[in-house]
């Protein structure tokens, strides 16, 4: 729950649109049935604020329902319409209620994501609005990802105290700190009752011979720092920063990143907090009446987080928690939100209006972080010899080399960072596109475990391959800390595979800057990329075409901007994209980018062995990059055969390797 003018009023949850599951929603498969941590242990959550029950709720609730739809209804909020809404026609809309099928995938999503719990803002079965709580805890698949509990959004009475400590108990119940039960607490001080959170305690001891672990969430620490005092917490944290006038994702994130620090001083633990975006203008903008469940001022507004800027964010609070093992026992990260579709959090995957599909980039985003590999990775080290100059470690920001790529482009499959004797830290690599700084891939390397190659760099191998515009300056730099790891500074020269090196580069705060001319780096930093991607320079061809501009070698061209679709009226099942080597060749790697919505359900990699097409790899899903491995074949041509999906196969790219 959260006021944007931070007084007492209590945050208005809602949400929904009209619910049915639509047939062209692609289902996750559901496997396993625990919910795990990232590789480094970091447990991720989730904030589950679960207005989206279209009439169900009662008494003075009764109305979020229809005040969700009506702030929703208006066209240019429809791109944050959950995936199993119907996009309104008019200026209201039809709700319908959440299914056990609903709540399911929604399960299955966030589990194939790496989201490891959801934290249930409370609300009892005597409002209406603990539907989907209750659809979770029905779920056949409840333990593929785990819950928490948001206290202080609604009354609590004694029966839900002892209906609470029972499900603590459950394995689906998220534990912390050596298996304590995590539970948050929301200071909405007219409702805050320390002797129900005693109350909590001692049943839970007496139950599980262990105590909750208590999270106060209040907004700055001063604030934190006095509620946690108030009911004996144990940690201390925030729901969501917000922002205004629409200020930039980078300007929120670096701010809410500040915090996690100034929060550490309170002398209480921390659970770092990631906000993907603020943005209540769908309620906002409301009239006659206005919305009324909470209260904005006209300006609360900030630029959502592009998926890369949230794995980002993710990624820097999980390394905040390593860096700061002492002040984040629990160690996990709460995000804002799974489905504050119209306050602005909307990790939830979200339909693409008019009929495009169904848009998860910010869960794929979060994936790339979850499911991240921590070693050397494949590929060839861009930098081949590098001469070292002066060490230092008196400078907080971001340093490394500004670079520009081959004619051919490049594919990125690792980052790196030169290991000095006696680092321990862990460092968050990103690689940055110069033109706009946008951020297009990060990943974190642990100077203490982390291999070392012959050249002295340890990596990140990054989930997917990365594919690189050709002749486009880019920015690869390491976050460093003053007082923390040394590192070398851009006396440094150093010398690059292809490309160019241009300058020695750095980050201050938000303030972007360059130094030495040429092949100069402070770190300095290095990447992997793939070997020659063997699908450039030869003859394609594909079973159809959408036009002229949509032909099937816009797919082998190694440009991403570019795109390869089939025709109109033509049946997903059948296409395909090929490419004619003239002569056999070996590989065994494969890196596919599909179109934002995630269309294809089954595909094949095929190859031609002179006289019949055989199978090197089958899959499901694409997404907008994916790499896959498969034992090497040897073939004259190689195709990518499509056999299920919607609509029309729409590919940026298909690259060969042989790694």
């Amino acid at each position: 729950m959260i006021q944007d003018s931070r007084t007492e009023t209590l945050k208005s949850k809602i949400l929904i649109i009209t619910l049915f599951l639509t047939a062209c929603i692609s289902i996750v498969l559901f496997h396993s049935t625990t919910a795990y941590a990232t590789s480094g242990g970091t447990i991720v959550g989730a904030i589950r604020w679960d207005g989206q029950i279209g009439d169900n709720a009662v008494g003075t609730l009764s109305g979020v329902g229809p005040e969700e739809e009506r702030a929703m209804a208006p066209s240019q909020w429809h791109f944050r319409l959950p995936f199993y809404a119907t996009e309104p026609t008019t200026n209201t809309d039809t709700m319908s209620d959440t299914t056990q099928a609903i709540m399911d995938q929604e399960i299955a999503y966030a589990k194939d994501a790496g989201i490891n719990y959801w934290a249930f803002d409370w609300y009892g079965s005597e409002t209406g609005m603990d539907k989907a709580r209750n659809l979770y805890l029905s779920s056949t698949h409840k333990n593929d990802v785990n819950w928490s509990v948001i206290l202080f959004t609604h009354p609590l009475s004694s029966s839900d105290l002892t209906w609470l400590v029972a499900q603590f108990q459950q394995p689906n119940f998220q534990k912390v700190a050596g298996g304590r039960p995590l539970v948050y607490a929301y200071n909405y001080s007219s409702l805050v009752d320390p002797a129900q959170i005693a109350s909590l305690r001692s049943q839970t001891f007496a139950a599980m011979g262990v105590q909750p672990y208590i999270v106060a969430l209040d907004y700055g620490s001063s604030a934190a720092s006095s509620f946690a005092a108030q009911i004996g917490a144990d940690a201390v944290s925030s729901y969501v920063t917000s922002g205004s006038n629409g200020q930039s994702y980078a300007s929120l994130a670096s701010s809410e990143a500040a915090n996690w620090d100034v929060y550490k001083t309170t002398g209480y633990k921390v659970i770092p907090w990631v906000t993907q975006a603020w943005d209540p203008r769908p309620r906002i903008q409301l009239t006659s009446p206005t919305y009324q469940y909470a209260s904005y001022s006209s300006n609360s507004y900030a630029t959502p987080s592009t998926p890369i800027e949230l794995a980002g964010q993710l990624q820097s609070a999980i390394n905040w928690n390593a860096n700061n093992a002492s002040s984040a026992d629990a160690n996990t990260v709460l995000m804002y939100a799974w489905n504050e579709f119209s306050e602005g959090g909307y990790l939830c995957p979200t339909l693409i209006p008019g009929g495009g599909g169904i848009n998860r980039d910010y869960l794929d985003a979060i994936k790339n972080v979850t499911s991240s590999t921590v070693g050397n990775g494949s590929g060839v080290s861009f930098i081949t010899s590098q001469t070292l100059g002066s060490l230092r470690n008196n400078f907080t920001g971001k340093v490394g080399f500004r670079f520009t790529t081959p004619g051919s482009g490049m594919t990125v499959t690792a980052l790196g960072r030169y290991h000095v004797n006696g680092n321990s830290g862990n460092h968050l690599i990103s690689l940055y596109k110069d033109s706009d700084k946008s951020l297009v891939a990060s990943c974190s390397v642990n100077a203490s475990t982390g291999a070392i190659d012959s050249l002295g760099f340890q990596y990140c191998a990054l989930t997917g391959a990365l594919v690189l515009s050709p002749s486009t300056a880019y920015d690869l730099v390491s976050n460093e800390t003053s007082g923390g790891d040394q590192w070398y500074d851009d006396d440094t020269s150093i010398t690059i595979g292809i490309g160019t090196a241009n300058q020695s580069a750095y980050l201050s705060g938000s303030t972007w800057g360059t130094h030495n001319s040429g092949a100069k780096s402070y770190g300095p930093v290095n990447a992997k990329y793939a070997s020659t991607n063997l699908a450039l320079s030869h003859t394609y061809s594909s079973s159809s075409n959408w036009d002229g501009s949509q032909t099937g070698d816009k797919a082998f061209d190694g440009n991403t901007s570019t795109n390869w679709q089939a025709g109109s009226g033509t049946t997903f099942n059948g296409q395909w994209l090929q490419v004619d080597f003239g002569t056999n060749v070996t590989f065994n790697q494969a890196t596919m980018m599909e179109y934002v919505d995630n269309r294809t359900t089954g595909y094949r990699i095929e190859y031609w062995n002179g006289s019949s097409w055989q199978v090197a790899y089958t899959g499901t899903t694409i997404g907008t990059n994916k790499t896959v491995n498969f034992t090497a074949v040897t073939g004259s041509k190689a195709r990518l055969y499509f056999t299920s999906g919607m609509y029309t196969p729409i590919i940026f790219e298909f690259q060969l390797f042989n790694q």
